[in-house]
């Protein structure tokens, strides 16, 4: 009782401090500075009594902040310091090619167009050079005069003399080379006896003078996304332009005019770049008609001239033999060596004829920075994050609107009174109600402050830590988005203050008189559950009081409900996605790819490769056996439809063959039903065509890797979780591309343990292959590609878990001041503590079981969305929600409640009995 004396005083004495502030407002009344002060102070007042539901709104704000800034802010980040790092290599903006090389009236040309500021011809090939006992393929490119995609120094000094080489960290790390060293690589492989295709650059060693990084590669070692690009050269040279052997370009790349000053990863940007690619397209068809002149016309002419001038020096050289002793050994040589010379010409002209007659049309292929592997895969990391922090915040900005309604309805509630007495001192309605306006501001605007500095700081921090897995970056740039910032925390704002307005709307209307007199409690009535008698009969009277309540709070039952639903969504949301992520592996690794290998060689090569697997096979090496092989032709092909590109993989099955492509890959529609592969079908995967918007039907352009172009009919579409894939037969590959399909691949089955097999696919790429692809290997290092979307998803549910906690303790503590008289009663009627915990406590696990029950069916479609929301490349996310996720977060939110009930069990002991039930009058 001595308690409950002090609790009394105190709230008297709170009561005098109260009236002695109006009693200043009346002899102040001429003052005018006085009333602000004093109103002011009542909001400082207000804050530090209900510091609990102030906390609250700040906490749920700051969480909304966060989610919305930060995310994004990780992701534009990721992109600026991508950006930042490509401008500062002066990586190219578009890149020019053409079937039969460029020329310098060409390069002239493109200089020309509006919006180039440098344009520069370079050499490139894809070589070979021994890594090991093994031959890798390389991409060698000349260096660049204008400093266009100039290679990070790491050490040592750029090539200068036709000799010499810069070679990347990854190779000297492979190779066991070093600086001083000398490599050499050839557009042939020695090993192949395919000699036909031609060096851009001049055979022999050349020394390393220099360690360097790709700039055009930011990719990191790591096997991290490797499913993304499954036959990229390995390495990256660079020589001297003096070592180019090739009369005309391979490549010209451009500058374009103000595009640096663009985020490379902007609407602006593409913009911008796709104007000039315009502008370089109108000049295509006249230099594309130049080049064909050049080589039909001209090319054969002077052709005909050498021709000519050779067989006249032969001729001259004929008489001067025929002057010479008749039977004379030095006659004989000479005749001898004129022969063979003579034939070698005759040779030569030929075979370049024979170049000339089968040259197709010259076609120009403009493309920009999309064609960098990991440009394009920074963009799709970027673009899944951003996808998920679209939907979460949503969530949270309804969550934090309904809890502000709630609180602001409560507070309002409790100072009828003060509400009343300002209206009777003639405050206007405006003047009270900016009180409570500057309440939920000065909450969303401290929330806001936290939730910036979380969404734009820790945050990108923390998913640097996994960027720093996959890309290999000089550093990482933070940057602040001023926009972004201020529209989330105005968004939030506005919806935390618009339900403030509201709750104070109805007690503006009354008259100072009623407002001053204690609310009429609201009436009681009978609820649904006792019109159930053979139920409400059953019931003890506590259980019926609980039932009663819950129906007759129906605005804050339904705020609990909705919250807890909510945050219970969002859990099982983030759970789905990573148990989908998870279950990718064995969809595609265990169900769709059935092979064990993807070996690849150059097509003239093939059956000597095949006879070596055979001969390893028949050997066990590593414990290994060959069970069967299906040989196939593969390519990496530039599909393209509704101006989108994506990079797939063709796979081209003989046709006599197509029966046994269920053993090992399993084609299969949407609805999960077989796909038989017959002549004429074109199957494209899931993944390519959410991105493209292709359907069934739809026409789309093909490009190899030759740049050779067919236009295919897209039959269906097969499932395909990870990578992208084009199948067709033989036949239909044939008349679609107007040339014959060349066996360059092989799927194989294999016998033995997943290390055995990953042993023995490093071991035969010894033997000519040019790529392999284990499928055990993948299926280890598959943990890997999913860092980024599973560290996002725990930071999520973590978010989603901390607003769960925030809206239970938010709704109890105001459950309990909403019924502060009710439970005092109950205490003085002699409700020991324990009792009145379970007296409040049942209610709220009843709430949070209604609530979780909504949120699991709510938690799997908002997880569902996530399989059309996710759209990233090479990847298909048939989102799937694990029956133990949905355990695991319906157990969260309970836990979550226990917890807040053993928080507000406290409160529940310091009622002040007395206090609480002594007359307002």
């Amino acid at each position: 009782m001595d308690q409950d004396r002090q609790n009394s005083l105190r709230r008297d004495a709170q009561n005098t401090e109260r009236e002695q502030d109006f009693t200043t407002y009346r002899t102040a009344q001429s003052s005018n500075d006085m009333v602000p002060t004093v109103f002011r102070r009542g909001i400082y007042r207000t804050i530090r009594g209900s510091l609990k539901r102030f906390l609250s709104i700040v906490v749920i704000t700051a969480l909304g902040v966060s989610v919305m800034c930060g995310l994004k802010a990780g992701c534009e980040d990721l992109c600026d310091s991508v950006d930042a790092y490509f401008d500062q290599q002066n990586v190219y903006d578009i890149n020019v090619q053409s079937t039969y090389g460029l020329t310098d009236d060409d390069l002239d040309a493109i200089q020309e167009v509006d919006g180039v500021e440098t344009a520069e011809g370079i050499y490139t090939e894809t070589a070979y050079t021994a890594v090991g006992t093994t031959r890798e393929r390389v991409v060698v490119q000349s260096l660049s005069k204008e400093n266009i995609d100039q290679p990070v120094l790491v050490n040592g000094d750029l090539p200068e003399s036709a000799d010499e080489v810069a070679v990347t960290s990854k190779f000297l790390k492979a190779s066991g080379k070093k600086i001083g060293d000398t490599v050499s690589f050839a557009a042939n492989d020695a090993s192949s006896s395919n000699q036909s295709a031609k060096d851009q650059f001049a055979a022999g060693d050349y020394t390393i003078t220099a360690e360097v990084l790709d700039p055009t590669d930011v990719s990191s070692d790591s096997t991290v996304n490797a499913f993304r690009a499954a036959s990229a050269a390995d390495y990256k040279f660079y020589v001297s332009e003096d070592a180019a052997t090739s009369s005309s370009y391979s490549a010209v790349h451009v500058i374009v005019e103000g595009a640096k000053s663009l985020n490379s990863y902007s609407d602006s940007y593409a913009a911008k770049i796709n104007e000039v690619k315009g502008n370089i397209e109108k000049i295509r068809e006249e230099r594309e008609k130049a080049r064909a002149q050049e080589l039909t016309v001209d090319t054969p002419a002077s052709l005909d001239a050498a021709e000519r001038q050779a067989n006249m020096l032969f001729g001259i050289e004929r008489d001067n033999i025929n002057r010479m002793a008749e039977g004379s050994d030095e006659r004989a040589q000479a005749q001898a060596d004129l022969d063979q010379r003579r034939a070698a010409a005759d040779q030569q002209f030929a075979d370049a004829r024979a170049e000339l007659s089968d040259l197709g049309e010259c076609t120009w292929y403009i493309q920009d920075r999309g064609n960098i592997a990991s440009y394009s895969s920074v963009e799709s990391d970027s673009s899944s994050i951003e996808a998920i922090a679209t939907v979460f915040p949503f969530i949270f900005f309804i969550v934090a609107v309904l809890i502000s309604l709630t609180t602001a309805t409560r507070m309002v509630e409790e100072e009828r009174t003060l509400i009343g007495l300002y209206k009777a001192l003639g405050y206007s309605r405006g003047r009270i109600l900016s009180k409570y306006v500057d309440y939920a501001l000065w909450a969303c605007l401290i929330g806001g402050v936290l939730g910036n500095i979380i969404g734009f700081v820790g945050l990108p921090l923390f998913l640097f830590t996994v960027f720093d897995d996959m890309y290999s970056l000089p550093q990482m740039l933070l940057s602040y988005d001023i926009v972004s910032s201020i529209v989330s925390v105005a968004l939030f704002a506005v919806g935390v203050v618009g339900a403030t307005i509201i709750a104070c709307r109805h007690e503006m209307a009354e008259t100072p008189a009623s407002l001053m007199r204690p609310k009429a409690p609201r009436a009681g009535s009978r609820i649904l559950l006792e019109r159930i008698g053979f139920i409400w009969r059953r019931m003890g009277f506590l259980n019926k009081v609980a039932a009663r309540n819950l129906f007759r709070y129906k605005k804050r039952a339904f705020m609990t409900i909705f919250g807890i639903a909510g945050c219970t969504a969002l859990v099982i949301c983030g759970m789905g996605i990573r148990d989908t992520s998870v279950a990718l592996s064995p969809k595609q690794y265990g169900h769709i790819t059935r092979y064990d290998l993807l070996a690849v060689a150059n097509p003239d090569d093939f059956s000597q490769t095949c006879a070596a697997l055979d001969e390893r096979s028949a050997a066990r090496d590593s414990g290994v056996t060959v069970t069967s092989a299906l040989p196939i032709m593969t390519d990496n092909v530039t599909f393209t439809f509704g101006g989108k590109s994506e990079t797939v993989q063709l796979i081209v099955v003989p046709d006599d063959r197509t029966n046994d492509l269920d053993d090992y890959v399993r084609l299969e529609d949407e609805s999960k039903e077989p796909l038989a592969l017959r002549d004429g079908d074109v199957y494209l995967s899931k993944s390519s065509q959410l991105v493209l918007g292709i359907q069934p039907g739809d026409t789309a352009h093909v490009q190899d890797s030759s740049l050779n172009v067919a236009k295919v009919k897209v039959s269906d579409i097969s499932l395909n979780y990870l990578g992208n894939t084009l199948y067709m037969t033989q036949g239909t590959y044939e008349r679609a591309f107007g040339r014959s399909a060349r066996l360059n691949g092989v799927f194989v089955l294999l016998k033995g343990s997943s290390a055995d097999q990953i042993a023995f696919s490093k071991k035969i790429k010894s033997d000519g292959w040019l790529t392999i692809s284990s499928t055990a290997e993948h299926w280890e290092n598959y943990e890997a590609n999913f860092a980024i979307i599973n560290s996002v998803v725990v930071l999520v549910t973590f978010m989603a878990a901390c607003l769960s906690f925030v809206v239970v303790f938010t709704l109890s503590n105001t459950n309990i001041s909403e019924r502060e008289r009710e439970l005092a009663t109950i205490k003085v009627l002699g409700f020991r503590r324990g009792e009145v915990h379970h007296y409040v406590n049942k209610e709220t696990l009843i709430l949070t079981a209604i609530g979780a029950a909504l949120g699991v069916p709510l938690g799997g479609l908002l997880a569902e969305s996530f399989t059309y929301i996710l759209q990233m490349p090479s990847l298909y996310f048939d989102v799937e929600v694990e029956p133990l996720s949905y355990v695991i977060a319906v157990v969260l939110s309970f836990g979550f409640t226990f917890i807040v009930n053993l928080a507000t069990n406290r409160t529940l002991n310091k009622i002040d009995m007395v206090g609480a039930l002594k007359s307002a009058e």
